[in-house]
C-alpha cells in the first residue's frame, strides 16, 4: 500500500531584532532588582493587560528547576495582576555580586503588555516590561545624578542594574564607571551565564557620586537589564524618598529626538519639578533642548536639565538615552522616553493599581488628537485636551490627563486606541500616601521588519509543499505590504501562503513594508525548495507467525537515507531490512521515510501476521505401567484439527488424548501436526518411557475401639521393587503403628503408599472404623457394718449392650447399674459393660465390710477365769479408735489408743472398787467416726 506524505515546516519566529514598535509583545525577560525591605519592599505583581485577543501566559525561571511555572488564562481586552509576594525571595536578584537564577520568562499566546510593580505604599515604582525592544547586546546604564538614596534603610538602598541572560552560553563583559560591590570601577569584570541566570551590579554607596552611571554592559548574545535606584530623595524633595526603576533599552532602540512632558511633582509649592537626564553614547554629541544647545557631550558622560514643569522636545546629534525623573507631589519614579521617529503604538493597554490618582501624558503627530478611545469611549480622551509641542513645527501635539475612578477603577483595564496615528504614552500614579509610579507603555524603537519563511538551509522545503512567507512587524499597525519573488511571484498579503510548490520557485523573496506617513521598508529571505525523494517498498503477502520477512526498499533518488518505524517500536536506518521468526506483535504498519536535500518521502507497507497454532504437547512427569498417558495441547488459535501419531498404531484427532492402563507397548514418541483455518500450522513431539510399577498387597483392616491397644498395620509390595513406603491416614504413623484413640471416633481410610525408585508410585487404602469404648465407673468404694446392706454406684457413658456383676456374691441383681450388696466381709466387685459395637469396659469398687460393736455392759475381775477382763472383739478393726473409761467422779481409770490391751479393772495395778463406770470410744475411721458411749458395772 502506497502512502504519500507531505510534510509541512511550520516556524514559530519570536525574533529578537528590533521589529516591533510598541511594548506588546509575546515574550518577555525580567529581572527584579532587591528592594530594601525597612522601606517596603511588598507586596510585587506582575500585572497583565490583553488587547483584541485572550492570552495564555506562563511565567517561568529556566534556570530555577525549583521554580513551579505560572499558568493563568485572561480573558481579551482584560487586565490581570499575579501577586508573587510568596515566591519574593525567587523573585528579587540577591545578593550582589553572584551568578544567580532568578531570571523570569514570560511567554503568551497572544499580544499583552506587562510590568512589574513594586507596590508598597512607602516605596513603589513600576517597571514596564519592553518584550523583545529590551533584548541587545550592547548597552549604557542611565541613571539620574541628583539625589542621595536614603541612608536610614536596611539593608541599605543603594542603585545599581540587574543583568539576566536569554541564551546559554552568554558571555557578558561589564565596565562600570564606580565601584560595585566586590569590583573596581573601570575594570572590565566578565561573566559566563546560562538562559535565565542573573547578575545583580550594586554601587558601594549611597551618594550620586557612587552612581553607576555611564557605565556599559556587553555581550555576545541577547541579555535584558532592570536598572534600579531605591528610596532616592532630599535636596529639594525634603524628607520623600521613593524607588525609582526601569527596564533599559540596548543602543540600537535608542534615538535623538525626543519629548519630555511634566509630571506632577509640586511639593513643596513650586518645587522640585521634572529633571532630565540625557547619557551620550558617542563622542561630541551635542544636544539641543527647545532649538537651544545646551551642551556637548562624549560617550558616557550625563548631562542634567532641570525642567520646572515644562514640554520640552529635545534633539541630540547622536544616539542618546534620555531619562525622565518625574512622579507627584514629592514622590519620584523614572522612566526611559522613547525616541520619536518612526516609533509608538496604536494599541496601549495598562492596569490601574490603586484608586490614588493616575495621569497619563500622551504624544500623538498632528491629526491623530481627534481619534482616540479609552476602553471603546471617544470622549475620555478628545481633541480639546491636545496642545502643540513647542519647537516642532506643529508635527506633535500632546495631552496631560487625569482619570477618575468611574473611568477605571483600582484593578481596572485601560485600553487606548488611536485609529490614525501611532502615539506614545506614559502613566504616573500615586500621592504622598502612596508613593509615585511612572511608566511608558509605548514602543521605543523605529519601524523596521523581518522576513523569513518556512523553506530555510536548516529546514528546506520540497515540491509538492506548502511555501508559507512571514513578515514579522510586531504589534505594528496600519502597515501595508508588497512581496515580490521568482517567477514573477507577488502579493499583498503580510504571510502569503504558496500551495504546492516546484524546485523552480527558490530564491530570494522580498518583503516590502510600509508605515504611512513614517517610512518603508524592506525585508529579504532566502527560499530552499529540492526535489523530493521517492521511495517505494515490495508488496508483502501475509505470513505466518514465526516466518521471516522482508522490508526492501527501492528509490530513484541519490545518497537518499532511509528510515523504518513500525509496530511493537520496530526502528532501522537501512534500506532492506529482515524479520526474522515474526510475531503478530510485529503486524501492522511499516513506514519508510526517505530523506534527501532535507525532502523527505513516506511510503507504508502493512504487513499482514496471521497467528500461528501452538502445538506444544505437555504429559505426565512419570508414565508407569498400569497408569493413564495423558497428552494436552494448549493450542487457542480456533478453529484448528489436530493429526496425533504414535506407537502402536496410536492416531487420534482430538486436541488432548488419553490412554488408560498403559503398558510397555505404549512406548516411543509421539507426534502432533496442528492446523489453523488460516492456513497456519505446527508441530511437536513429545518421548514417552513406561516404566515398571510397583504392586502393592493390603489386606482389609478390621473394626477398632477407642481403648484399644496399639497395633501394627501390614501392608507390602509383591513384586521386589527396590523403593520406600509410606502409611498415611488418622491415627496411624508412617511405619504402620495405629491408634485407634487418635484416629478417633469414626470411619477412616488407611492408604498404603509405595514409591519405587524408579519415581513409580502405587498405593492401597483399606476402610476401618472405629467404635466409642464406653466409660465405666462402678462408684466410689464404700465401708459398711457386718449384716448391713449397700447399693452399689454404678454409671456408664454411652449405650451398652450388656451389664455384669462379678462376683454375684450377695448380689441382689448381677446385670442391672444399681444392686443392692449385703457382702458378709470385704468384697470387690468389678462392672464390666460391652457396646452394641463389641467394644468393653470395666471398673472395681471395694465393699468394706466392718465387724458389728459389741460392748459388755460388766464384767468380774476377780480371776476365776470367767469375764475377768472387758473385752470387744469388734475394736480390733478400728486400730485409730481411742477408748476412755471414768470413774463417777470424771477420772480417768483406763485409756488408749487401739484397743489391743484389754481392760482388766485396774488402775495402776491395782484393783478398782466395785462401782459403775462410764466408757466413751471413738472409732476414727475413715468410714466410721461415730462415738461409743456407756456404762459398764465392774463386779467381783
Amino acid at each position: 500500500m502506497k502512502i504519500k506524505t507531505l510534510v509541512f515546516y511550520t516556524i514559530l519566529f519570536f525574533c529578537t531584532s528590533n521589529i516591533i514598535n510598541a511594548q506588546t509583545d509575546t515574550a518577555f525577560w525580567f529581572v527584579a532588582p532587591e528592594v530594601t525591605s525597612s522601606h517596603g519592599d511588598r507586596p510585587i505583581y506582575l500585572r497583565f493587560t490583553t488587547l483584541n485577543q485572550p492570552a495564555n501566559i506562563t511565567i517561568t525561571q529556566p534556570a530555577n528547576a525549583s521554580f513551579a511555572p505560572i499558568s493563568i488564562t485572561i480573558p481579551s481586552n482584560t487586565s490581570l495582576s499575579y501577586d508573587l509576594t510568596p515566591r519574593i525571595d525567587a523573585i528579587e536578584n540577591k545578593p550582589a555580586n553572584q551568578i544567580l537564577n532568578f531570571g523570569l520568562y514570560i511567554r503568551s499566546s497572544a499580544f499583552i503588555t506587562a510590568y512589574y510593580e513594586a507596590a508598597s505604599v512607602n516605596n513603589p515604582e513600576i517597571f514596564a516590561l519592553k518584550g523583545r525592544n529590551a533584548l541587545g547586546t550592547s548597552f549604557f546604564i542611565p541613571t539620574q545624578t541628583l539625589l542621595n538614596n536614603s541612608l536610614s534603610n536596611n539593608p541599605a538602598s543603594l542603585s545599581g542594574f540587574e543583568i539576566v541572560a536569554t541564551e546559554d552560553g552568554t558571555t557578558v563583559t561589564i565596565t562600570p564607571t564606580q565601584s560595585i560591590v566586590g569590583n573596581a570601577g573601570n575594570t572590565p569584570i566578565t561573566l559566563n551565564l546560562n538562559k535565565g541566570q542573573t547578575y545583580s551590579a550594586i554601587a558601594l554607596g549611597n551618594l550620586v557620586a557612587n552612581h553607576l552611571t555611564g557605565s556599559t554592559v556587553t555581550s555576545n548574545k541577547p541579555i535584558a537589564i532592570t536598572i534600579k535606584d531605591d528610596s532616592i530623595g532630599g535636596g529639594s524633595f525634603g524628607s520623600c524618598s521613593d524607588l525609582a526603576g526601569e527596564q533599559i533599552v540596548p543602543i540600537t532602540v535608542i534615538g535623538t529626538k525626543y519629548i519630555s512632558l511634566p509630571g506632577y511633582l509640586n511639593v513643596p509649592t513650586g518645587r522640585p519639578t521634572d529633571n532630565i537626564f540625557i547619557l551620550a553614547t558617542e563622542d561630541n554629541t551635542t544636544v539641543h533642548f527647545n532649538n537651544n544647545l545646551v551642551t556637548t557631550l562624549n560617550k558616557g558622560q550625563t548631562f542634567m536639565q532641570n525642567s520646572f514643569n515644562d514640554v520640552f522636545y529635545i534633539e541630540a546629534s547622536k544616539p542618546v538615552y534620555v531619562l525622565h525623573l518625574s512622579g507627584f507631589g514629592c514622590e519620584v519614579g523614572h522612566a526611559l522616553l522613547p525616541q520619536l521617529e518612526c516609533s509608538g503604538s496604536r494599541t496601549v493597554g495598562f492596569t490601574r493599581s490603586l484608586i490614588s490618582p493616575l495621569y497619563v501624558n500622551i504624544l500623538v503627530p498632528n491629526g491623530g488628537e481627534t481619534d482616540f478611545t479609552f476602553n471603546g469611549d471617544a470622549t475620555i480622551i478628545n481633541a480639546t485636551q491636545f496642545s502643540t509641542v513647542p519647537f516642532t513645527n506643529g508635527i506633535w501635539k500632546y495631552a496631560r490627563i487625569q482619570l477618575s475612578t468611574s473611568q477605571i477603577d483600582a484593578g481596572g483595564t485601560a485600553i487606548v486606541k488611536n485609529s490614525s496615528k501611532d502615539f506614545h504614552l506614559s502613566i504616573i500614579h500615586g500621592d504622598a500616601a502612596t508613593g509615585g509610579r511612572y511608566g511608558y507603555f509605548s514602543g521605543f524603537n523605529k519601524f523596521d521588519a523581518v522576513s523569513f519563511s518556512n523553506a530555510t538551509n536548516n529546514n528546506p522545503g520540497c515540491n509538492g509543499d506548502t511555501l508559507k512567507l512571514f513578515c514579522d512587524v510586531g504589534a505594528a499597525e496600519g502597515i501595508t505590504f508588497s512581496w515580490t519573488g521568482p517567477n514573477g511571484f507577488i502579493s499583498s498579503l503580510q504571510n502569503p501562503v504558496i500551495p504546492n510548490i516546484q524546485t523552480n520557485m527558490f530564491g530570494t523573496y522580498t518583503a516590502v513594508a510600509t508605515k504611512i506617513g513614517c517610512t518603508t521598508v524592506s525585508a529579504n529571505t532566502s527560499v530552499i525548495i529540492n526535489t523530493k525523494p521517492t521511495a517505494f517498498v515490495n508488496t508483502i503477502n501475509p505470513v505466518c507467525a514465526g516466518e521471516t520477512v522482508n522490508l526492501l526498499a527501492t528509490t530513484t533518488s541519490v545518497g537518499a537515507t532511509f528510515s523504518w518505524t513500525g509496530p511493537n517500536g520496530y526502528v532501522s536506518n537501512n534500506q532492506n531490512n529482515t524479520l526474522n521468526n515474526i510475531s503478530t506483535l510485529s503486524a501492522g504498519n511499516y513506514i519508510l521515510q526517505t530523506s534527501s536535500g532535507g525532502c523527505i518521502d513516506l511510503d507504508t507497507i502493512v504487513v499482514a501476521v496471521k497467528p500461528k497454532p501452538s502445538a506444544q504437547i505437555t504429559g505426565n512427569l512419570l508414565f508407569c505401567k498400569f497408569s493413564n498417558l495423558s497428552l494436552n495441547n494448549n493450542n487457542t488459535i480456533l478453529p484448528a484439527s489436530y493429526n496425533w501419531g504414535g506407537p502402536n498404531n496410536f492416531t487420534s484427532t482430538q486436541q488432548n488424548v488419553n490412554i488408560t492402563n498403559i503398558d510397555f507397548i505404549h512406548s516411543g514418541k509421539y507426534y502432533l501436526l496442528v492446523t489453523g483455518n488460516n492456513g497456519c500450522s505446527a508441530i511437536d513431539s513429545f518421548i514417552v518411557n513406561v516404566l515398571e510399577s510397583p504392586v502393592i498387597n493390603f489386606d482389609a483392616l478390621g473394626s477398632f475401639c477407642t481403648a484399644d491397644t496399639v497395633v501394627q498395620i501390614n501392608a507390602f509390595e509383591t513384586t521386589g521393587l527396590a523403593g520406600n513406603s509410606v502409611f498415611t491416614g488418622n491415627g496411624i504413623n508412617a511405619t504402620g503403628l495405629f491408634n485407634a484413640a487418635n484416629a478417633g471416633v469414626g470411619n477412616h481410610l488407611i492408604k498404603f503408599a509405595f514409591t519405587a525408585n524408579n519415581g513409580c508410585v502405587a498405593f492401597k487404602e483399606q476402610p476401618t472404623q472405629v467404635f466409642e469404648t464406653p466409660i465405666v465407673n462402678a462408684g466410689a468404694d464404700k465401708t459398711i457394718i457386718q449384716n448391713s446392706s449397700t447399693i452399689l454406684n454404678g454409671n456408664i457413658v454411652g449405650t451398652p449392650a450388656s451389664i455384669l456383676w462379678t462376683p454375684n456374691y450377695l448380689l441382689s441383681f448381677d446385670t442391672v447399674l444399681n444392686p443392692i450388696a449385703t457382702p458378709q466381709q470385704t468384697t470387690t466387685y468389678k462392672l464390666t459393660v460391652i457396646s452394641s459395637d463389641g467394644c468393653f469396659a470395666n471398673d472395681d469398687v471395694e465393699i468394706k465390710v466392718l465387724p458389728k460393736i459389741e460392748i459388755p455392759n460388766a464384767f468380774s475381775p476377780n480371776g476365776d477365769g470367767t469375764n475377768d477382763i472387758w473385752e470387744i472383739p469388734a475394736l480390733t478393726a478400728f486400730p485409730k479408735c481411742t477408748v476412755q473409761v471414768f470413774d463417777r467422779n470424771g477420772r480417768t481409770v483406763y485409756s488408749s489408743r487401739g484397743y489391743t490391751t484389754n481392760w482388766d479393772g485396774k488402775l495402776n495395778g491395782k484393783n478398782l472398787p466395785v462401782a459403775i463406770y462410764y466408757y466413751m470410744i471413738q472409732l476414727n475411721d475413715d468410714f466410721l467416726k461415730s462415738t461409743l458411749s456407756g456404762s459398764i458395772t465392774l463386779i467381783k
